[in-house]
């Protein structure tokens, strides 16, 4: 028995042997040529049934044993769960990308978007000959655009604007901008610190405009992981299989801590829509876009300031909790483990012993 009913595995033909693995961002439109369905609601079960557009709709898969998924049709055995996804009201920043799209926003022009360097520089030409890997490229290009304080200095075509000496980011996930000025009395030498705050829609129209080539230049792959993907726009919602409720002896369902987090995600999603449509004030779209923007955060890593609780005070487990540390997904399950027929043994290298010996601890 296949997963799919369309795929077979029986004839030779479609065995391939794998080459090798490509690791990517999911830009918006692939979230949604893999999504089934876009989640709008916030109720999961009616009458025991589960809500069509919701976080159990039928098209991502079933958790129950008398049902079958209305994409597969397959039961809860072989059904391997299909993601659904959430439009977002306005674009959101994702908590793992954070840092490097602050790095990002010193190596590119904020007007503009061009690199700061240019690319037919002896020393940068020098530097994308070499055969190194996309991480190091990175790391030395952005050693060099940090020291640009002007588009256009190292480059022809650049606009001119001038760079910010400063770019932090808070805790509520904004991008600041700080621009330091002499003051008009120059003889006392004061400086003038200019702020200005960057939101993930703002960082958006920036890193959209970069080109391929100045991405590739900077050590990203244009194909596989565009700098504005790193900016959330669609959030991908796993499939119910990996959130499982749990009945109790009275048949009530408990929902899991990533249920929880994702109705929170949609109740403000929907509550942002509303505000924009009704045209309220900016001020009051702000607060509802952080509070969204935390959620978001949290669904993700729930250790940073803004820790998120149930009404008992017990801390969401969420999805960088079940991935990392002794008993996540990685090590807890995907790792070794104690069978039958092994040994441990230490890996120092020991002169007493041949090359091919292993010491085993007594």
């Amino acid at each position: 028995m296949t997963l799919y009913k369309e795929l077979s595995y029986d004839g030779e033909e479609c065995v391939s042997r794998i080459k090798a693995i490509q690791f990517c961002i999911m830009g918006p439109e692939e979230i949604r040529s893999r999504s089934v369905a876009e989640i709008t609601k916030t109720d999961t079960y009616q009458i025991n049934e589960p809500v069509m557009n919701g976080l159990f709709d039928p098209r991502m898969g079933v958790i129950d044993n008398n049902k079958s998924c209305k994409t597969c049709e397959q039961r809860n055995t072989f059904c391997p769960g299909h993601f659904g996804h959430i439009e977002l009201a306005r674009p959101l920043f994702y908590v793992q990308f954070f840092s490097i799209v602050q790095k990002l926003l010193k190596c590119v022009c904020f007007r503009c978007s061009k690199l700061l360097v240019d690319l037919q520089d002896p020393t940068v030409a020098a530097l994308l000959a070499k055969k190194h890997t996309r991480q190091k490229r990175w790391e030395h290009m952005h050693k060099l655009c940090s020291n640009v304080k002007r588009c256009g200095k190292e480059t022809l075509d650049g606009c001119g604007a001038r760079q910010p000496d400063r770019v932090t980011k808070t805790d509520v996930m904004k991008i600041v901008m700080e621009w330091k000025d002499l003051a008009e009395n120059e003889e006392t030498h004061e400086l003038t610190v200019r702020r200005q705050i960057y939101g993930a829609d703002d960082v958006l129209r920036i890193l959209h405009r970069v080109t391929d080539a100045d991405a590739d230049a900077l050590g990203f792959c244009p194909k596989y992981n565009r700098p504005e993907w790193m900016i959330c726009t669609v959030l991908p919602v796993p499939p119910p299989c990996v959130r499982p409720s749990v009945r109790n002896d009275t048949g009530v369902r408990k929902e899991d801590d990533l249920t929880h987090k994702l109705v929170d995600i949609i109740k403000f999603n929907n509550t942002v829509k509303n505000k924009i449509e009704r045209g309220a004030s900016y001020d009051t779209i702000e607060l509802s876009v952080s509070v969204l923007q935390q959620h978001v955060a949290t669904l993700i890593d729930n250790t940073g300031a803004y820790v998120s609780k149930d009404r008992t005070g017990r801390i969401f487990r969420t999805i960088c909790d079940r991935l990392n540390r002794k008993e996540g997904r990685i090590r807890g399950n995907l790792m070794g483990k104690r069978v039958d027929f092994s040994a441990r043994t230490v890996i120092t290298p020991d002169p007493n012993i041949s090359i091919d010996e292993l010491g085993v601890p007594m």
